[in-house]
């Protein structure tokens, strides 16, 4: 396991944002990159939320999982806040058995800094309780799940009354086969790093920022939520044009049609000539 703690901080130099906390082992490379994934966007007079993400990324010349937990903290001024940014790199052998959301959200990330000497190693906790869920409209769950499940990305839009970290676990307490599989980024849009989910809060910077971009599919959950999958059309009262459109699973490349039809009428030619041929040489 490696730890990387990038932080706003006034001790060992002149006050500003830098690396606090690093293992002796991990490379310069790794080190980089998990600074550039470093960033909040801070807010005042206001608090910002809490960034939360598990990614999995090629570094050390394999496949890791990194998850990441930053928070904003005070600054030099009020008007001018800090930020503190947790980073734990694990390989595949030493994930836990219970999830990155359980983990993120009931693990004892750091949220404040102080003095470097007094940051203490990161310990993976042997187990952790399941984290605090929501209700979710049932119809809202099973098209994200099913996003999911044919790996597509997908961003919600929360409104404030939902916290980003609670929706997430009652999405993954609803798949909870995915585990490991579940990558995630809460709270901002930026660094996504092929993850499957993006949460974010509505009215924030990050939701502001996709909804001018307008890539990819977004929900947000403010809306109303589509109808579910077992209600008829006339059960709802609606038209069948009402209805969210059936998400179509990715499956294995096969043989377009278009060729098919092409090898048919080749083949129909073929036999159409050696009976002519046939008739000709008689």
């Amino acid at each position: 396991m490696l730890e990387l703690i990038h932080a706003w901080t006034t001790a060992g130099g002149p006050p500003g944002f830098r690396t606090v906390s690093r293992s002796p082992d991990m490379s310069d490379a790794t080190a980089e990159l998990l600074i550039t994934r470093s960033g909040l966007d801070v807010c005042y007079p206001g608090v910002a939320s809490p960034v939360i993400a598990h990614r999995t990324l090629h570094m050390d010349g394999g496949l890791m999982s990194v998850l990441t937990r930053i928070t904003q903290t005070p600054g030099p001024v009020p008007e001018r806040p800090g930020r503190i940014a947790h980073h734990i790199v694990l390989t595949p052998d030493q994930r836990p058995d219970y999830g990155p959301v359980d983990l993120l959200t009931r693990a004892s990330f750091l949220t404040s800094f102080t003095e470097a000497g007094k940051v203490t190693q990161f310990q993976l906790p042997k187990s952790v309780e399941p984290a605090d869920t929501i209700r979710i409209d049932d119809a809202w769950i099973d098209l994200i799940c099913r996003r999911l499940a044919s790996r597509h990305c997908t961003t919600i839009l929360t409104p404030p009354t939902l916290r980003c970290d609670q929706v997430l676990a009652s999405i993954a307490a609803a798949m909870p086969d995915l585990g490991w599989l579940m990558t995630f980024v809460l709270g901002t849009d930026q660094h996504p790093d092929t993850t499957l989910l993006r949460v974010v809060e509505i009215g924030s910077t990050a939701a502001d920022r996709l909804s001018i971009a307008g890539e990819g599919l977004i929900f947000s959950l403010a809306d109303t939520p589509p109808q579910h999958p077992t209600t008829s059309s006339s059960e709802a009262g609606s038209s069948e044009a009402d209805q969210p459109t059936p998400l179509r699973l990715e499956s294995a490349p096969g043989i377009p049609t278009a060729m098919l039809v092409l090898g048919g009428i080749a083949i129909i030619a073929v036999v159409i000539a050696i009976t002519t041929l046939g008739g000709w040489l008689q």
